[in-house]
């Protein structure tokens, strides 16, 4: 049993083409739990149209307010009733499609491994779904397909969130956190990714494009949206937002996490191209010497003391 979350703000345009990608797919056991955070269109309208021709797979609810992508998905599996009851979820957004055979491909999978998170990959498109480019990872300048996770992931991310397929002890991992921890999370897909490395869960990649991901002028999270002149600019504010979320994780699961070790996943992390390992290096680097400058400090003052 599939629990399907689906934030939607101001979608018109597209979500009625999402909504019906998933009716059309092979696999029926599912629900999809449409969250509406504050649309002022006609998407709430939409939806809830869909939701009166399958009553018995979607669950329709609308917020006041639009907090973001990051929250509203964490709130959204927060919202969810009775977790427990499924097997497995999946983050979807408004403006994708999904191919037929998505979530036959997914139970499949999950009964030949049963891992915990099952990713794939994704055809990148265009505003009326003709192909840009036939994958995610052929084309990325950043990322190779994931073929194993390592620490490299707190860091980095190279899983879209819509292709990401995660177990019930995963969710209830997540849906245990405080809200504070969420603060400190920079989206709610890496998340996913951090809980399944810090607790060494099993995770499988099928290379496979089951999703065309959408391109059009409204996207938050667009391939391909931001040049590395951009990333490069924006470094410092990347490094405060890593290093918080680090920090986090290491709250989370109760122990340190060896920044040095790390830096080594980094290095040797064929998931991620060259130039990205390059541009992480210096990020690495000044987490360790943040960390080193504490521990110094620390013992200085004991000494003091």
């Amino acid at each position: 049993m599939f629990a399907i979350i689906l934030c939607t703000h101001n979608g018109e345009r597209y979500i009625g083409e999402q909504l019906e990608s998933i009716a059309l797919q092979t696999y029926s056991t599912f629900v999809v739990f449409i969250h509406d955070w504050g649309s002022s269109d006609r998407t709430l309208e939409i939806v809830s149209e869909f939701a009166k021709a399958h009553p018995r797979m979607v669950v329709v609810q609308s917020h006041s307010a639009a907090p973001g992508p990051c929250e509203s998905y964490l709130e959204s599996l927060k919202l969810v009733p009775n977790p427990k009851s499924f097997d497995y979820f999946l983050f979807c957004d408004q403006d994708d499609f999904w191919v037929s055979c998505k979530l036959e491909r997914l139970a499949e999978t999950i009964l030949e491994t049963g891992a915990d998170l099952i990713t794939h990959d994704v055809e990148i498109v265009d505003s009326d779904l003709q192909e840009v480019h036939d994958s995610f990872y052929r084309a990325s300048k950043y990322f190779n397909p994931p073929y194993a996770h390592n620490m490299s992931r707190i860091i980095a991310n190279p899983v879209p969130g819509m292709s990401m397929c995660f177990s019930k002890q995963v969710a209830i991992a997540i849906i245990k956190l405080e809200m504070s921890v969420y603060s400190s999370i920079i989206m709610h897909d890496w998340l996913v990714l951090l809980i399944v490395i810090s607790n060494e869960y099993k995770s499988v990649f099928i290379n496979e494009r089951l999703v065309k991901y959408r391109q059009h002028n409204s996207n938050i999270m667009g391939f391909g949206k931001r040049s590395v002149s951009d990333i490069v600019l924006h470094l410092p504010s990347y490094f405060g937002r890593v290093n918080s979320q680090y920090t986090s994780i290491e709250d989370h699961i109760g122990k340190r996490i060896s920044s040095p070790y790390v830096l080594l996943n980094v290095l040797v992390d064929k998931s991620l191209t060259f130039r990205y390992r390059i541009f992480l290096i210096p990020v690495v680097v000044c987490i360790v010497l943040r960390r080193l400058a504490g521990r110094v400090y620390n013992l200085f003052d004991n000494s003091r003391n």
